[in-house]
């Protein structure tokens, strides 16, 4: 990001096309906070940070920490778009350039060119259609599920994150075998987790053996 910190505003999530990882600083729209098992150190025109804490924005993980402003990189979005049947799209002449997100069904996000700074971005606190479809929380979901249970599902669904989103049927095979065997998740912990987040279906089974 190349431009003053204080243009950047907190309540923003920014479209990054050069970004390389998925980055809040505003705890405030996450649900599911947790600390992963590997850290991030990010580095940025304003400073480097290091953070070990990951969120969720609906069901998407992002990392948690300090910093000047909340980044979604243009491969998730991308990613976020295919899983839900739908497509991103860039159109040059829409508000001076804005990327559309089209999330399945009438759902769609844009995000616009901020006069600020540049970058494609969205309001959080906006209360219209768009920021409710981005901002789909899962807590509805976790109702009837113990903390502990809720916990486990989060470290089943970023096992299968680290795995290059591998299906579900390939990370149950996993539990019983050795690369999963220490890690001491369940196939319900799998299945909870599908109940939490949905299904990460766009790309199955796509990782790397060593």
């Amino acid at each position: 990001m190349q431009r003053a910190q204080p243009l950047l505003k907190r309540n923003y999530l920014y479209l990054d096309t050069c970004s390389t990882d998925d980055f809040m600083c505003n705890p405030s729209y996450l649900t599911g906070v947790h600390k992963s098992n590997k850290a991030l150190r990010l580095h940025t025109n304003a400073g480097s940070t290091t953070t070990d804490k990951k969120g969720y924005l609906g069901s998407t993980p992002l990392w948690l920490g300090q910093g000047s402003a909340n980044v979604v990189k243009i491969k998730t979005l991308e990613e976020l778009c295919h899983k839900n049947g739908g497509s991103l799209s860039y159109h040059s002449k829409r508000d001076k350039g804005s990327f559309i997100a089209h999330l399945g069904g009438n759902n769609m996000v844009t995000f616009r060119r901020c006069p600020d700074t540049d970058f494609p971005f969205i309001n959080l606190d906006e209360q219209d259609d768009q920021a409710i479809v981005l901002l789909q929380s899962v807590s509805k979901n976790m109702e009837g599920f113990t903390k502990r249970e809720v916990q486990r599902a989060i470290h089943a669904y970023d096992a299968q994150v680290a795995m290059a989103y591998a299906s579900e049927e390939d990370l149950k095979n996993e539990v019983s075998g050795k690369i999963l065997r220490s890690s001491n998740i369940s196939r319900a912990d799998i299945a909870n987790a599908k109940h939490l987040f949905g299904p990460n279906h766009h790309i199955k089974g796509v990782r790397n053996e060593g």
